[in-house]
C-alpha cells in the first residue's frame, strides 16, 4: 500500500462514466469526485508538480520547494 500521492489534480473523473455523459444519460458534474476522497484512507495526497527527482535518495522535491523522502518510490507520468 502507499502512503503519498502527488498528483496536482483537485478533482479525480471516472473515466468510464463519460460515455453515459456524452449520451446524455449522466451529468457531467456526476462524473467528479475530490481526489483526497477516492485515496486510501491514511494516504497523503500532495497537489504540486515535481520539480527535481533523486532517485538516489528516493526523494523528490516540490513546486512550492518542500522535499519529501520515502523508502519507496513509484513514479507514474501523467500528460496534462
Amino acid at each position: 500500500m502507499f502512503e503519498t500521492y502527488f498528483c496536482l489534480f483537485q478533482t479525480h473523473y471516472y473515466q468510464p462514466m463519460w460515455t453515459l455523459v456524452g449520451a446524455g444519460v449522466k451529468p457531467m458534474a456526476t462524473s467528479g469526485r475530490p481526489t483526497s476522497d477516492v485515496l486510501p484512507k491514511g494516504v497523503k495526497h500532495y497537489p504540486n508538480y515535481l520539480q527535481e527527482f533523486d532517485p538516489e535518495r528516493n526523494m523528490v522535491t516540490l513546486d512550492d520547494g518542500q522535499k519529501v523522502e520515502k523508502v519507496g518510490l513509484v513514479l507514474s507520468i501523467t500528460l496534462l
